[in-house]
């Protein structure tokens, strides 16, 4: 049997579904590879449909990659572990299986798999757009929301993600975003600015 887990929490535990603080981020998964009989068997193959071989971790050993070709005694386990970056964009987890082959003193050969589930975390971005009177850039008592002011939301990188309008007191929410790097463009109504 194949058991998979994930550190991706970075709390030094490992579980099947672990929450990474961002998307991009590299987690560290370990596979516990149990043979349930009673002969040993030799270690052929180890993949992971999602991160590509070889299968070696930077801060755990020993890497998956080392145990091929290793014995794995009857009845017994063994331990490995690699690392993998995650890519949850556009979903909001990473659901991946990892597949280890073994092979008997008669050549017969079994295979078993397991999945690991990285989420991350959504976040949102929005506040409010004001008429500010008096030009100084800062909400003072008196200065209304502003509504239907278009907010268009950019990456860093300057990819488009989304548009919409500030609500009837001058509200605006992106939310159920990935964490990363954002900023906003504000398109003020005809015979007003933005201030600063």
């Amino acid at each position: 049997t194949v058991v998979k887990d994930n550190d991706a929490n970075r709390d030094g535990g490992f579980s099947d579904t672990e929450q990474a603080p961002n998307d991009g981020v590299t987690v560290t998964f370990r596979l516990t590879i149990s043979n349930d009989t009673p002969e040993n068997v030799t270690i052929d193959a180890i993949s992971d449909n999602t991160h590509p071989s070889p299968l070696v971790s930077a801060s755990r050993t020993p890497s998956c990659q080392s145990l091929l070709g290793a014995t794995l005694p009857g009845n017994g386990a063994l331990v490995c572990y690699f690392d993998g970056v995650i890519s949850v964009a556009p979903a909001q987890s990473e659901i991946n299986t990892a597949t280890v082959v073994v092979r008997d003193d008669e050549n017969n050969t079994a295979s078993a798999s397991d999945t690991s589930t990285v989420t991350v975390g959504l976040t949102s971005v929005g506040d409010l757009v004001w008429e500010d009177r008096n030009g100084n850039g800062l909400q003072d008592p008196g200065e209304p929301g502003f509504p239907n002011v278009v907010v268009n939301l950019y990456k860093s990188d300057s990819t488009f993600v989304a548009t919409q309008a500030t609500n009837a007191t001058g509200f605006y929410l992106f939310s159920n975003l990935l964490p990363q790097a954002y900023y906003l463009e504000f398109a003020p109504p005809p015979g007003y600015a933005i201030t600063i």
